[in-house]
Parts: structure tokens; sequence; C-alpha cells
């Protein structure tokens, strides 16, 4: 499972268009999130919708995502 999958899972996005719609993130730029291997080449735009989706702050979502176990 990568970060992203994780992600879906600890807060509670059971599908990529639910996440969509709570972050405003193109279906296309869900995709590649879903194939990419890690967080840390992720554009800061998206960072700052996916911390807010989370209802994090960007500093407590990057804590988050250096917390996950690498596979």
């Amino acid at each position: 499972m990568n970060w992203f999958d994780v992600y879906k899972k600890d807060f509670g996005f059971t599908s990529n268009y639910k996440l969509a719609k709570a972050t405003k993130i193109t279906p296309s730029s869900l995709t590649r999130l879903n194939n990419s291997k890690d967080w840390e080449n992720v554009k800061i735009g998206t960072m700052v919708r996916l911390a807010h989706a989370a209802d994090k702050s960007l500093d407590d979502f990057v804590e988050y995502l250096r917390n996950q176990k690498r596979p």
C-alpha cells in the first residue's frame, strides 16, 4: 500500500471521487498520486489541499507523512 492509499484509509476517503470533491483536486491528479511511490515530490498546493481535507495544518500533515511506515 503506498502513502496515498494509507492517507485515504486513515482519513476515511473511500473513493477518489469523494476526495476530489473535498480537495478540488482533479481526478487525473489523484490518479498520479495513486501511482506515486512517495509524497516528497508532490506540489505544495496539492499538499495543502490534502492537509485541509484531513483537517490538519500543513506542518501536522507533513509530520503524519513522515511517521508513516515505509514499505
